[in-house]
Protein backbone atom coordinates (compact mmCIF):
# COMPACT_ATOMS: atom_id res chain seq x y z
CA UNK A 1 0.00 0.00 0.00
CA UNK A 2 1.14 3.04 -1.04
CA UNK A 3 0.70 6.71 1.46
CA UNK A 4 0.64 9.88 -0.35
CA UNK A 5 2.65 12.28 2.44
CA UNK A 6 1.19 15.65 1.35
CA UNK A 7 3.76 17.87 2.38
CA UNK A 8 7.45 16.47 1.81
CA UNK A 9 9.13 12.88 2.18
CA UNK A 10 11.61 13.23 4.84
CA UNK A 11 14.69 11.36 3.60
CA UNK A 12 17.72 10.67 6.59
CA UNK A 13 20.65 11.76 4.92
CA UNK A 14 24.13 12.48 6.44
CA UNK A 15 25.64 15.64 6.37
CA UNK A 16 29.10 14.96 5.34
CA UNK A 17 32.35 17.10 6.31
CA UNK A 18 30.19 19.10 8.75
CA UNK A 19 32.60 22.15 9.67
CA UNK A 20 33.84 22.09 13.45
CA UNK A 21 32.54 25.72 14.84
CA UNK A 22 36.11 27.13 14.98
CA UNK A 23 36.53 26.29 11.23
CA UNK A 24 32.95 27.54 10.46
CA UNK A 25 32.01 30.55 12.62
CA UNK A 26 35.26 31.59 12.73
CA UNK A 27 35.46 31.69 8.68
CA UNK A 28 32.92 34.45 8.75
CA UNK A 29 33.79 37.62 7.89
CA UNK A 30 31.72 40.57 9.11
CA UNK A 31 30.16 42.22 5.56
CA UNK A 32 32.17 45.38 5.34
CA UNK A 33 29.62 48.77 5.90
CA UNK A 34 27.60 46.96 8.06
CA UNK A 35 26.99 48.52 11.55
CA UNK A 36 26.89 46.42 14.54
CA UNK A 37 24.18 43.51 14.13
CA UNK A 38 22.16 42.90 17.52
CA UNK A 39 18.90 41.35 18.30
CA UNK A 40 16.99 44.63 17.91
CA UNK A 41 18.45 44.81 14.62
CA UNK A 42 17.42 41.45 13.58
CA UNK A 43 14.15 41.98 14.71
CA UNK A 44 13.55 45.24 13.24
CA UNK A 45 14.67 43.31 9.79
CA UNK A 46 12.26 40.59 9.83
CA UNK A 47 9.40 43.23 10.33
CA UNK A 48 10.81 45.08 7.55
CA UNK A 49 12.44 43.22 5.09
CA UNK A 50 10.67 42.84 1.72
CA UNK A 51 10.05 39.09 1.78
CA UNK A 52 12.22 39.10 -2.08
CA UNK A 53 14.99 40.33 0.27
CA UNK A 54 15.69 37.21 2.50
CA UNK A 55 19.12 37.54 1.14
CA UNK A 56 19.94 40.41 2.94
CA UNK A 57 18.23 39.16 6.20
CA UNK A 58 20.99 36.00 6.09
CA UNK A 59 23.68 38.37 5.59
CA UNK A 60 22.78 40.36 8.52
CA UNK A 61 22.56 36.90 10.47
CA UNK A 62 25.96 35.71 8.71
CA UNK A 63 27.66 39.53 10.08
CA UNK A 64 25.99 38.38 13.54
CA UNK A 65 27.05 35.15 14.03
CA UNK A 66 30.60 36.24 12.92
CA UNK A 67 30.99 38.80 15.97
CA UNK A 68 30.81 35.59 18.29
CA UNK A 69 32.78 32.43 16.83
CA UNK A 70 33.57 30.63 20.31
CA UNK A 71 29.22 30.93 20.61
CA UNK A 72 28.33 27.01 19.84
CA UNK A 73 24.77 28.50 19.55
CA UNK A 74 24.91 31.22 17.88
CA UNK A 75 21.15 31.05 16.43
CA UNK A 76 19.72 31.33 19.52
CA UNK A 77 19.68 35.28 19.38
CA UNK A 78 18.24 35.31 15.65
CA UNK A 79 15.49 32.93 16.87
CA UNK A 80 14.72 35.24 19.74
CA UNK A 81 14.54 38.50 17.21
CA UNK A 82 11.96 36.55 15.29
CA UNK A 83 9.81 35.83 18.31
CA UNK A 84 10.16 39.38 19.27
CA UNK A 85 9.22 40.06 15.81
CA UNK A 86 6.14 37.62 15.81
CA UNK A 87 4.78 40.10 19.02
CA UNK A 88 5.70 43.29 17.75
CA UNK A 89 3.31 44.86 15.77
CA UNK A 90 -0.10 46.30 17.40
CA UNK A 91 -2.13 44.46 18.70
CA UNK A 92 0.76 42.16 20.21
CA UNK A 93 -0.03 38.50 19.94
CA UNK A 94 -2.64 38.43 17.33
CA UNK A 95 -0.31 38.30 14.22
CA UNK A 96 -0.45 34.91 12.61
CA UNK A 97 3.99 34.43 12.63
CA UNK A 98 3.64 32.13 9.66
CA UNK A 99 5.14 34.63 7.42
CA UNK A 100 7.74 35.75 9.31
CA UNK A 101 8.37 32.01 10.47
CA UNK A 102 8.77 31.58 6.26
CA UNK A 103 11.50 34.55 6.00
CA UNK A 104 13.65 32.61 8.45
CA UNK A 105 13.56 29.32 6.56
CA UNK A 106 13.86 30.93 3.01
CA UNK A 107 16.90 32.92 4.94
CA UNK A 108 18.50 29.45 5.60
CA UNK A 109 19.43 28.67 2.45
CA UNK A 110 21.82 31.91 1.88
CA UNK A 111 23.70 30.47 5.28
CA UNK A 112 25.51 27.95 3.13
CA UNK A 113 27.62 24.81 4.19
CA UNK A 114 31.45 23.91 4.88
CA UNK A 115 33.92 26.65 5.32
CA UNK A 116 32.78 29.66 6.31
CA UNK A 117 29.23 27.99 6.52
CA UNK A 118 27.06 28.96 9.82
CA UNK A 119 27.65 26.10 12.77
CA UNK A 120 24.55 25.82 15.07
CA UNK A 121 24.44 23.38 17.94
CA UNK A 122 27.11 20.79 15.73
CA UNK A 123 24.76 21.21 12.79
CA UNK A 124 26.21 23.30 9.77
CA UNK A 125 24.63 24.92 7.32
CA UNK A 126 20.79 25.66 5.72
CA UNK A 127 19.72 22.88 8.56
CA UNK A 128 21.45 25.05 11.63
CA UNK A 129 18.63 27.36 11.43
CA UNK A 130 15.93 24.46 11.97
CA UNK A 131 18.23 23.06 14.92
CA UNK A 132 17.91 26.83 16.20
CA UNK A 133 14.10 26.95 15.93
CA UNK A 134 13.58 23.39 16.92
CA UNK A 135 15.84 24.02 19.69
CA UNK A 136 13.78 26.79 21.04
CA UNK A 137 10.24 25.74 20.41
CA UNK A 138 11.45 22.39 22.96
CA UNK A 139 12.30 24.96 25.33
CA UNK A 140 9.55 26.96 25.36
CA UNK A 141 6.70 24.29 24.73
CA UNK A 142 7.45 23.50 28.51
CA UNK A 143 4.71 25.27 31.07
CA UNK A 144 5.78 26.08 34.65
CA UNK A 145 3.15 27.39 36.53
CA UNK A 146 3.34 30.17 38.94
CA UNK A 147 3.36 27.57 42.13
CA UNK A 148 6.45 25.81 40.77
CA UNK A 149 7.75 29.57 40.71
CA UNK A 150 7.17 29.92 44.19
CA UNK A 151 8.37 26.58 45.06
CA UNK A 152 12.11 26.75 43.38
CA UNK A 153 12.46 30.69 44.89
CA UNK A 154 11.54 29.44 48.00
CA UNK A 155 13.99 26.67 48.02
CA UNK A 156 16.46 29.10 46.48
CA UNK A 157 15.42 31.56 49.45
CA UNK A 158 16.06 28.71 52.18
CA UNK A 159 19.26 27.96 51.15
CA UNK A 160 20.50 31.88 50.88
CA UNK A 161 18.90 32.59 54.47
CA UNK A 162 20.24 29.96 56.33
CA UNK A 163 17.17 27.53 56.21
CA UNK A 164 14.49 30.21 56.06
CA UNK A 165 11.88 29.89 53.46
CA UNK A 166 10.83 32.80 50.93
CA UNK A 167 9.18 35.73 53.07
CA UNK A 168 11.75 35.57 55.79
CA UNK A 169 13.94 37.87 56.52
CA UNK A 170 16.65 37.44 58.90
CA UNK A 171 17.49 39.94 61.75
CA UNK A 172 18.22 40.19 65.37
CA UNK A 173 16.16 37.72 67.12
CA UNK A 174 16.20 35.51 63.75
CA UNK A 175 13.63 35.46 61.34
CA UNK A 176 10.24 37.25 61.00
CA UNK A 177 7.71 36.41 58.66
CA UNK A 178 6.25 38.91 56.26
CA UNK A 179 3.13 38.49 53.52
CA UNK A 180 4.99 41.28 51.27
CA UNK A 181 8.03 41.27 49.38
CA UNK A 182 9.00 44.85 51.63
CA UNK A 183 12.19 44.41 53.82
CA UNK A 184 11.26 44.27 57.46
CA UNK A 185 13.35 47.00 59.47
CA UNK A 186 15.30 46.11 62.11
CA UNK A 187 14.18 48.62 65.19
CA UNK A 188 15.49 48.03 68.82
CA UNK A 189 16.90 44.69 68.11
CA UNK A 190 13.58 43.81 66.19
CA UNK A 191 11.70 43.02 63.00
CA UNK A 192 8.95 45.18 62.58
CA UNK A 193 6.70 45.72 59.10
CA UNK A 194 7.31 48.50 57.50
CA UNK A 195 4.65 51.32 57.13
CA UNK A 196 4.71 50.64 53.38
CA UNK A 197 4.93 47.43 53.27
CA UNK A 198 0.65 47.32 52.27
CA UNK A 199 1.11 49.57 49.08
CA UNK A 200 4.48 47.89 47.92
CA UNK A 201 2.74 44.38 48.37
CA UNK A 202 -0.18 45.81 46.41
CA UNK A 203 2.15 46.82 43.47
CA UNK A 204 3.86 43.92 43.31
CA UNK A 205 1.02 41.99 43.37
CA UNK A 206 -0.34 43.42 40.12
CA UNK A 207 3.44 43.35 38.72
CA UNK A 208 3.37 39.66 39.39
CA UNK A 209 -0.36 39.34 37.74
CA UNK A 210 0.71 40.93 35.11
CA UNK A 211 3.96 38.91 34.23
CA UNK A 212 1.81 36.00 34.73
CA UNK A 213 -0.55 37.10 31.73
CA UNK A 214 2.86 37.99 29.92
CA UNK A 215 3.75 34.58 30.60
CA UNK A 216 0.53 33.33 29.13
CA UNK A 217 0.84 35.17 26.21
CA UNK A 218 4.48 34.19 25.70
CA UNK A 219 3.89 30.08 25.80
CA UNK A 220 0.83 30.50 23.55
CA UNK A 221 2.80 32.38 20.81
CA UNK A 222 5.70 29.62 20.85
CA UNK A 223 3.09 27.07 20.14
CA UNK A 224 2.21 29.27 16.90
CA UNK A 225 5.43 29.24 15.87
CA UNK A 226 5.51 25.53 16.83
CA UNK A 227 2.54 25.05 14.38
CA UNK A 228 3.79 27.62 11.42
CA UNK A 229 7.13 25.31 11.59
CA UNK A 230 5.50 22.09 11.15
CA UNK A 231 3.22 23.69 8.33
CA UNK A 232 6.79 24.82 6.81
CA UNK A 233 8.43 21.47 7.60
CA UNK A 234 11.13 23.04 9.78
CA UNK A 235 10.07 20.14 12.31
CA UNK A 236 10.95 17.62 9.79
CA UNK A 237 15.01 17.81 9.93
CA UNK A 238 15.78 15.00 12.16
CA UNK A 239 18.74 15.23 13.54
CA UNK A 240 20.59 12.36 15.24
CA UNK A 241 24.53 13.37 16.89
CA UNK A 242 24.91 16.52 15.45
CA UNK A 243 23.88 15.55 11.93
CA UNK A 244 20.51 16.19 10.01
CA UNK A 245 17.82 14.57 7.86
CA UNK A 246 16.79 16.68 4.49
CA UNK A 247 13.20 16.67 3.57
CA UNK A 248 11.95 16.65 -0.13
CA UNK A 249 8.04 16.69 -2.14
CA UNK A 250 6.29 13.89 -1.65
CA UNK A 251 7.74 11.93 -4.26
CA UNK A 252 10.31 9.89 -4.32
CA UNK A 253 13.50 11.11 -7.31
CA UNK A 254 12.40 8.69 -9.65
CA UNK A 255 8.38 10.17 -9.37
CA UNK A 256 6.90 7.57 -7.24
CA UNK A 257 4.84 8.11 -4.38
CA UNK A 258 6.30 7.30 -1.04
CA UNK A 259 5.74 4.00 0.38
CA UNK A 260 4.92 2.65 3.84
CA UNK A 261 9.05 2.35 4.20
CA UNK A 262 9.38 6.02 4.31
CA UNK A 263 7.22 6.82 6.63
CA UNK A 264 10.05 6.01 9.73
CA UNK A 265 11.18 9.37 8.94
CA UNK A 266 8.01 11.20 8.97
CA UNK A 267 6.74 9.75 12.26
CA UNK A 268 10.05 10.40 13.72
CA UNK A 269 9.84 14.34 12.98
CA UNK A 270 6.26 14.61 14.08
CA UNK A 271 7.20 12.81 17.24
CA UNK A 272 7.85 15.46 19.50
CA UNK A 273 4.95 17.65 18.49
CA UNK A 274 2.37 14.59 18.77
CA UNK A 275 3.59 14.59 22.35
CA UNK A 276 3.06 17.92 22.69
CA UNK A 277 -0.74 17.68 21.54
CA UNK A 278 -1.50 14.56 23.26
CA UNK A 279 -0.36 15.56 26.66
CA UNK A 280 -0.77 19.55 26.77
CA UNK A 281 -5.22 18.73 26.40
CA UNK A 282 -4.85 17.21 30.18
CA UNK A 283 -3.30 20.01 31.99
CA UNK A 284 -5.39 21.92 34.44
CA UNK A 285 -3.58 25.42 32.94
CA UNK A 286 -5.45 26.86 29.91
CA UNK A 287 -2.39 28.14 28.50
CA UNK A 288 -0.82 24.85 28.05
CA UNK A 289 -3.90 22.91 26.30
CA UNK A 290 -4.97 26.18 24.44
CA UNK A 291 -1.07 25.89 23.12
CA UNK A 292 -1.32 22.51 22.65
CA UNK A 293 -4.43 22.86 20.40
CA UNK A 294 -2.91 25.30 17.88
CA UNK A 295 0.15 22.49 17.06
CA UNK A 296 -2.72 19.80 17.12
CA UNK A 297 -4.57 22.00 14.08
CA UNK A 298 -0.81 22.02 12.52
CA UNK A 299 -0.58 18.52 12.69
CA UNK A 300 -3.91 17.26 11.53
CA UNK A 301 -3.40 20.02 8.04
CA UNK A 302 0.11 18.66 7.62
CA UNK A 303 -0.85 14.33 8.39
CA UNK A 304 -0.98 11.76 5.87
CA UNK A 305 -4.19 11.22 3.95
CA UNK A 306 -5.93 8.26 4.47
CA UNK A 307 -3.56 7.27 7.40
CA UNK A 308 -6.59 5.55 9.38
CA UNK A 309 -5.12 5.15 12.75
CA UNK A 310 -3.55 8.77 12.55
CA UNK A 311 -6.84 9.65 11.57
CA UNK A 312 -8.61 8.58 13.97
CA UNK A 313 -6.25 9.51 17.14
CA UNK A 314 -6.58 12.83 15.72
CA UNK A 315 -10.51 12.85 15.54
CA UNK A 316 -9.98 11.92 19.65
CA UNK A 317 -7.55 14.22 20.23
CA UNK A 318 -9.80 16.91 19.02
CA UNK A 319 -13.13 16.26 20.82
CA UNK A 320 -11.03 16.14 24.03
CA UNK A 321 -9.57 19.47 23.20
CA UNK A 322 -13.07 20.98 22.45
CA UNK A 323 -14.66 19.24 25.36
CA UNK A 324 -12.18 21.03 27.06
CA UNK A 325 -13.17 24.52 25.13
CA UNK A 326 -16.74 23.59 25.73
CA UNK A 327 -16.03 23.26 29.53
CA UNK A 328 -14.10 26.29 29.95
CA UNK A 329 -16.90 28.56 27.72
CA UNK A 330 -19.58 27.18 30.46
CA UNK A 331 -17.81 28.56 33.56
CA UNK A 332 -17.29 31.86 32.04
Amino acid sequence: MCIVIPSMLIRITLMRDTPSLAQANSALRPTPNVGLVTQGTLRDAFLNLDPSSVANLASLIQNFVATQPHNPTPLTTVVEALFEATIAEAPAYNRDPTQLVRKYFEAAAYLGSGQGGVVHAGVGGSAAAARALQMAIRRNSVWVGMEKIVLATSATNTQTNGGLGSGYSSGVGGGYYHGGATPMTPQNGAVTPGMGSSASSLTEDMQRIANERQRRKDHIQWARIHAAALELGMMSQVFVNGRGGSSSSSLSPDGHPITEGSQHGYATSRAFSEMVARDSVWEADEAEWVAGMYVLKALIRTGVRGDRRQREEYGDMLRSYESRWKGDQGRG
